[in-house]
């Protein structure tokens, strides 16, 4: 069973600080599993990023959303479904970007709560 399921990338048009640090500027915690989250990355334009997430007490490779580059401003985001079956957990969200050999990350806890 799929713990998530991706929706199309969504790119977010806004004017980038120019600092060249990538970080996580905003993302949806707490959610209830089956609704739409959606995380949000500032980058150097044209870099390649991901998100991984690491749930709680999953032993197997973290599900991944798709490599997505910024776009001319700098920033990408992602929706996603996490599965409605996914019980109540603090997931971690790690995203990466990469430009020109170099990596940087920055890292979120998102809270799964319980249903309605």
């Amino acid at each position: 069973m799929a713990l998530f399921a991706a929706l199309a990338p969504v790119a977010i048009l806004a004017l980038a600080c120019g600092s060249g640090t990538m970080e996580i500027l905003s993302f949806t915690s707490p959610l209830r599993a089956g609704e739409v989250a959606t995380l949000t990355v500032r980058a150097r334009p044209d870099t390649l990023c991901e998100v991984v997430f690491t749930f709680a007490g999953v032993a197997s490779t973290p599900a991944r959303l798709p490599k997505t580059p910024a776009d001319p401003a700098g920033f990408v985001s992602w929706q996603w479904r996490f599965d409605p079956g996914t019980p109540p957990q603090d997931v971690k969200a790690q995203a990466s970007c990469e430009h020109e050999g170099s990596t940087q990350t920055d890292e979120k806890t998102i809270e799964i709560i319980a249903g309605p």
